[in-house]
């Protein structure tokens, strides 16, 4: 692996150059060689000038005696009274049958007066007839293939060593909707769907810039499933870029469904809990982080994009936060990071202090916890964890209970477990209390991945805090804390700008200034463009005689 470090405001990189291919040794180079066998990773095979070869090529890769959604249209070219045989492929389902039908068919079948050769045939059609805006000549069956599968119609001529690629897709799809997940009051309500084109043209749509950068990859030897970078070129690092396209570029896989796989693959450490990448289904996210300088990822079929590369601010900061005043967004950022910190410590805090430092409450608090304490028959420890699981339980089953049902059961599911609990004195109300401000911190926070982190971690001070008390918080408080220092995301150090300090943005990444002072952009990224506005751009105040 290429390792990246961090010094200052400037990156290092060490050992091979991004464009350096992978040296595989022999146990390695056998098992690539035993995945391409597997999932038919062969050498491309040129079109021929025989129709009946090339429709025989193409039946025996689809099978096609058993796929029914596999057309084959035969056709009849004219040329000057000559007729010139041809063949039509296309899947129905995928393709909009309307616009083969209008710009495609009807044109081609109309008789050509000109004398044209077989051989020139297919560059003659895609320049002089068809009407259709995407149309691709292929020389090899592959990219044939390639098009075919993602809602496109194939034409081969008899005589012509070349194939009609011609994009129609028009498969069926949800249609834009509000946020689900991210939800705001103020600003843009629009989500991605599951179609790549429509997502990319939501971006478009919002950023009107022509330095805005849509590469192409494809991922998955059985899936090929299409997947955008993003990135505005003038002004995101472009060391960042290509590492990108480096890791894009080198995952061999059999499949990737969803997003959420490729964040996997994606990710540098595996083994930390931590989230190294943002998810977001909100295109104003996405618009706003390519403008700071970072990297999108979108991939077909998922309403998903992944944004790189990110701190640890990233995950308390929302879209919305632009929407509204400074300082009623910073107040909502103080209760976030309460809620933080709530939902990571607060169970910890408390078994310290009712099993190790009873002395820091007051007296008539101290003699109520020891009350409800004595009245329950399991260790506090026990009765935690016992309420943590429940709690998770009850949360995990309200999301999976479809429809309006789900809300419902957890709530009501909640009151009763809490209650029946206390009059059984299986455990202390004040317990349930501590377990209920923990839940509602955890759903404070805005990033889900990021909750669930957090959720797990919290176990750990937990159980240290039961043994050794405040030492035991502040003992896995320090290994947290050297794991973030120690982490990354595509070599940013994870807890920038704090550590290292980088200057500037240090206050804007945990509060917001006025937007006319956020002149800018994160000095951790190293973008091209450093300034995102000038410093006095509220130009016209100057001259206002009010």
């Amino acid at each position: 692996m290429r390792l990246r470090e961090f010094v200052g405001s400037k990156f290092l990189f060490h050992e091979k150059p991004a464009d350096e291919p992978f040296i595989l040794n022999e146990s390695e180079e056998k098992t690539h060689r035993k995945f391409y066998d597997i999932y038919g990773k062969k050498e491309s095979v040129k079109i021929s000038s025989s129709l009946a070869y090339n429709v025989d090529y193409m039946k025996q890769r689809y099978y096609y005696e058993n796929n029914s959604d596999l057309i084959l249209r035969d056709l009849n070219i004219t040329v000057q009274g000559k007729r010139i045989p041809a063949a039509a492929f296309f899947f129905d389902g995928l393709v909009n049958k309307q616009l083969i039908g209008q710009l495609i068919m009807m044109p081609v079948l109309k008789e050509i007066t000109e004398d044209v050769k077989p051989s020139r045939m297919a560059d003659y059609l895609m320049r002089n007839v068809i009407s259709q805006n995407q149309v691709k000549l292929c020389l090899h069956f592959d990219k044939v293939m390639e098009e075919l599968n993602f809602g496109g119609c194939i034409i081969f001529v008899d005589g012509c060593a070349e194939a009609l690629a011609m994009d129609v897709k028009g498969w069926e799809h949800r249609s834009i909707s509000d946020a689900k997940n991210e939800v705001t009051i103020k600003g843009p309500q629009e989500a991605f769907c599951e179609v790549l084109r429509i997502n990319t043209a939501l971006i478009r749509k919002t950023l009107k810039n022509e330095a805005l950068v849509n590469q192409g990859f494809t991922i998955g030897e059985m899936s090929k499933t299409p997947t955008s970078l993003l990135y505005i070129n003038n002004i995101a690092n472009q060391e960042l870029v290509k590492e990108v396209q480096r890791r894009l570029n080198n995952i061999k896989v059999s499949y990737v469904m969803d997003t959420g796989e490729l964040e996997q693959f994606l990710m540098g450490d595996e083994m930390m809990l931590t989230p190294q990448v943002l998810s977001t289904e909100r295109p104003d996210r996405v618009a706003m982080a390519l403008n700071e300088g970072k990297i999108a990822i979108m991939l077909d079929g998922s309403p998903y994009a992944l944004i790189l590369p990110i701190n640890i601010t990233s995950f308390i900061n929302l879209t919305e936060d632009r929407y509204m005043k400074y300082n009623m967004t910073n107040f909502l950022r103080i209760i976030r990071l309460v809620s933080l910190v709530a939902s990571l410590m607060l169970p910890a805090f408390f078994i310290s202090v009712v099993g190790f430092h009873p002395e820091i409450l007051e007296t008539e608090l101290f003699f109520t916890i020891e009350n409800a304490k004595a009245q329950t028959p399991f260790p506090l420890l026990i009765e935690l964890f016992a309420m943590e699981f429940a709690f998770e339980l009850i949360k995990e089953a309200g999301l999976r209970i479809p429809g309006p049902i789900g809300p419902t059961i957890g709530i009501v599911g909640a009151l009763i477990m809490g209650q029946a609990a206390v009059e059984a004195k299986i455990a202390s109300s004040i317990l349930i209390i501590v377990v209920a401000f923990t839940g509602l911190g955890s759903f404070a926070t805005p990033s889900y991945d990021y909750a669930f982190s957090l959720r797990v971690t919290r176990f750990f001070y937990t159980v240290a805090a039961a043994v050794f008390g405040f030492f035991g918080i502040a003992l896995v408080l320090f290994v947290h804390a050297s794991v973030l220092c120690s982490a990354n995301s595509l070599g940013v150090p994870f807890i920038t700008p704090v550590a290292p300090h980088t200057g500037k943005n240090t206050f804007d990444s945990f509060f917001i200034k006025p937007l006319w002072k956020q002149e800018f952009r994160d000095d951790s990224l190293q973008t091209q463009l450093k300034v995102k506005q000038p410093k006095i751009s509220k130009v016209w105040k100057n001259n206002h005689k009010y």
